[in-house]
């Protein structure tokens, strides 16, 4: 009985785990004054065997959710390596030979949009 109660939150997360829902930031990028692409772009359809694969790997999404905590993490509590993480990862990433210029875009559900650094 006492294994059970220890695995059913496991099983059953509890949403009241986190402090606060908000927003998780978009990363976008630019090299030069071309247009802005979103960071980790998501493919437009899947088939059932790449679900099923994706279930027990998928390293770019692993990417990707790292680079939105980094994003998260420098609005947050700004540290001076977290800028240079994100920028050498989109360059290895997206194979770009200098670090690009970058926003963070939030999306509210509202659907209103807000840009960071402000100035962009």
């Amino acid at each position: 009985m006492e294994l059970l109660r220890l695995f059913l939150p496991v099983v059953f997360p509890s949403w009241r785990f986190f402090a606060e829902i908000g927003a998780s930031p978009r990363i976008h990028f630019r090299t030069g004054d071309g247009p802005w692409r979103d960071a980790m772009e998501r493919p437009c359809a899947l088939s059932i065997a790449q679900r099923l694969r994706r279930l027990f790997w998928n390293p770019g999404w692993n990417e990707a959710l790292f680079l939105s905590a980094l994003a998260e993490r420098l609005l947050v509590a700004p540290e001076p390596w977290l800028m240079p993480e994100i920028e050498a990862r989109l360059m290895r990433c997206h194979g770009l030979p200098h670090p690009p210029e970058i926003r963070l875009l939030f999306v509210t559900p509202s659907g209103t949009e807000q840009a960071w650094p402000r100035d962009v």
